[in-house]
């Protein structure tokens, strides 16, 4: 059993995730209309960022009993019925709506056939808690490097399906946030020594590099399209 470990000072409070996760909104928002300049990208590194930290440490605190309920609770009902209200509403207006946009939407999935195109997110996300839940079982064996070596295959994996437009549309550029949600399980299962000061250049380093390389290549491809 791995010895649970908590820092005295989270580095990321209740109150603090709460204040990032209202930044991130204002970004999104500001982003869609056109206000910040790449506002919804950066707002979607800070959520998946966040999603990856608190998720690790829920897991950690009180296990994966009720991970799926959570999760489908908390992210995925409230999808479902804002979808219905859309598709209801489309259908008032008298917008024909296929049976495979309909499927899609009310699914969660993308294929460019979501009647919101901003809704990739949700696929996105519920893939990355499915590959936590799939890894977590190594990291309860004590099997560290086979976690953290699971968790950065899949999400290169997850990168190339995005980066070639298999099933979020090539405007999302799901291709670019691969990294984010497990650098925040990765902080949350180095808090101590990170807090400590036992690697923290390295692990600032790491992660500039990266957000470097994949804000610039999106402002390539955000170039290109436009």
């Amino acid at each position: 059993m791995i010895k649970a470990l908590y820092p005295k000072t989270p580095l990321f409070s209740r109150e603090c995730t709460t204040a990032l996760k209202g930044i991130a909104i204002s970004l999104v928002i500001f982003g869609h209309r056109g206000l910040i300049d790449c506002g919804g990208q950066w707002g979607v590194h800070i959520f998946l960022f966040l999603s990856g930290y608190g998720i690790f440490k829920s897991a950690q605190k009180n296990g994966m009993a009720a991970y799926w309920r959570k999760r489908l609770v908390g992210v995925f009902v409230p999808y479902i019925l804002f979808s219905v209200f859309k598709l209801g509403i489309l259908l008032v207006m008298g917008e024909e709506v296929g049976v495979g946009k309909a499927f899609c939407t009310l699914m969660g999935l993308d294929f460019c056939l979501n009647v919101d195109p901003t809704m990739w997110y949700i696929t996105y996300i519920f893939v990355c808690y499915a590959v936590f839940y799939a890894a977590w079982p190594l990291y309860r064996r004590c099997r560290v490097a086979a976690f953290t070596s699971t968790l950065f295959v899949s999400f290169v994996l997850i990168a190339v399906v995005g980066r070639i437009n298999i099933a979020w549309n090539s405007g999302a550029v799901a291709w670019v946030y691969f990294w984010t949600f497990p650098a925040g399980v990765m902080l949350a299962m180095h808090e101590e020594k990170i807090a400590g000061g036992g690697y923290l250049s390295n692990g600032i380093r790491a992660c500039l590099c990266c957000s470097a390389y994949c804000g610039g290549t999106y402002v390539r491809c955000a170039a290109r399209i436009a």
